[in-house]
């Protein structure tokens, strides 16, 4: 399963619970499944380092597969399954940026953003709104400072997050 292509050769994919990093060729994926912390030979764009960020996606995979990248490029990150437990956790965390699914069960990623924007501007980090369905004009009117249409490429992620921090 596919997570992140780029545009590019670069791809994570995962394949029987183990992530792996490689090229991507016209008939499929080729690579090696590499362990935690493997993914920076592969990863060109340059994080900032130590910034705490909030990972909100109610499917699992996605969600742990954007940690680990994130986590592995030096960010410290939390998670979240939806947006009622995303309130939970900004308050533990308190987050330098959240990247934020839109379509989720229980609260939103629309009706975390309104809730989040009815916070004062300095009390409250930035969004990168990532949704497989694509509207970011919706998602920049409401209060998020990015868009990401899924799929993403790992350096779309991290440039995109670059941009709002």
């Amino acid at each position: 399963m596919a997570l992140f292509m780029s545009s590019g050769t670069q791809c994570a994919e995962l394949h029987n619970n183990e992530v792996w990093r490689g090229v991507r060729r016209a008939k499929g994926a080729s690579g090696i499944p590499c362990a935690r912390g493997a993914a920076n030979r592969w990863i060109g764009t340059t994080m900032r380092h130590m910034s705490m960020v909030l990972v909100v996606d109610d499917d699992a995979t996605i969600r742990d597969m954007i940690a680990m990248v994130l986590t592995d490029g030096g960010y410290n990150v939390a998670t979240a399954s939806d947006g009622a437990d995303a309130l939970r956790k900004v308050g533990e965390h308190e987050p330098d940026a959240i990247i934020l699914d839109a379509m989720m069960p229980r609260m939103d990623g629309w009706e975390f953003l309104a809730l989040w924007c009815t916070r004062p501007a300095a009390d409250r980090a930035p969004v990168l709104m990532i949704s497989a369905v694509c509207d970011a004009r919706r998602a920049i009117t409401s209060g998020a400072q990015a868009f990401l249409a899924k799929p993403f490429g790992i350096s779309t992620l991290e440039s995109t997050l670059a941009s709002v921090l």
